[in-house]
């Protein structure tokens, strides 16, 4: 039953994150700056799971050595967030998100080599099914030129999205309370993206229209909480190599959303990518039903 739970709320993650291009893009479009959008993005969903911590009546007090690793854990996660949106004003989006996403291997290779986490043939065929379909959806577009600013940007993303997500099934913080490591680990993010948008001199960008504020209350609410939370708490199930190969749904869902919302086409390659990235997610499913 754990274990089910944990593939349910991977699956709900990655599914989830990938509905950022839905809210974003729309805020991009009417004029908001793209390090408002962050800080409203982290601040509101704080804000949000400090409301249902509240309701749930559950205790946020931390230890000195707990609040320095979720310090740590807020700062990786802001930092590839950060990292992977500016990447793109030097890669076009299908490289950036492709070099992203070996982010799977850098978290198999700590979990192989640090923590002698047991190899499976399962998952590392995953991993690599994973990867490949993601390099098929992404491409479709052309990877245009590689810029190394943008390489280095996009590459050190693997690492935080990696020491984001080992650190949190590998540290104190598997053993805290699932809605009160999402808690500090999106307020930490609120406060870093106030202080570096006060810090480079501009106002944050207030939302203007009802439309805006509707777009950054349902990107804060369910590709920011509501997949971060259940990416805490599939980690604290079912571990954080299975956790970051479900992630391959992230992209498959924005390219879904790319063809039915915004009317981007479908082809074969991308067909393909998304037959990859399934049997990737089954081989997953079926290698954690065996542990």
């Amino acid at each position: 039953m754990r274990q089910s739970l944990g593939l349910l709320y991977g699956i709900l993650s990655s599914a989830t994150f990938g509905l950022i291009p839905l809210f974003t893009l729309p805020l991009i479009e009417s004029g908001m700056d793209m390090q408002s959008i962050l800080f409203f993005r982290f601040a509101i969903s704080a804000v949000l799971m400090l409301a249902v911590s509240k309701l749930q009546k559950k205790s946020l007090k931390l230890s000195f050595r707990e609040f320095v690793t979720l310090v740590f854990l807020g700062l990786c996660y802001a930092a590839t967030a950060a990292m992977l949106i500016h990447s793109y004003e030097y890669l076009s989006s299908g490289m950036a998100t492709t070099i992203h996403f070996l982010y799977p291997v850098v978290v198999a290779l700590v979990m192989t080599i640090f923590f002698k986490e047991p190899s499976s043939f399962r998952l590392f065929a995953g991993i690599i099914m994973a990867v490949s379909g993601v390099v098929m959806l992404c491409s479709v577009g052309g990877f245009g030129n590689l810029s190394i600013t943008g390489l280095t940007l996009a590459l050190s993303t693997t690492v935080t999205y990696a020491l984001y997500i080992v650190g949190t099934g590998r540290t104190c913080a598997a053993s805290l309370d699932g809605h009160v490591v999402t808690f500090y680990v999106l307020l930490f993010g609120a406060f870093i993206f106030g202080i570096t948008t006060l810090h480079s001199e501009a106002w944050i960008d207030l939302p203007e229209t009802k439309s805006d504020m509707i777009n950054l209350a349902l990107l804060a609410l369910i590709p920011t909480l509501v997949s971060d939370l259940t990416l805490v708490l599939a980690i604290q199930r079912i571990g954080s190599t299975a956790t970051a190969v479900l992630g391959a749904l992230e992209p498959l869902t924005a390219v879904l959303i790319g063809v039915f919302v915004f009317g981007e086409a479908m082809t074969a390659l991308s067909v393909s990518g998304i037959v990859m990235i399934i049997a990737a997610v089954t081989l997953v499913i079926l290698s954690t039903k065996r542990r």
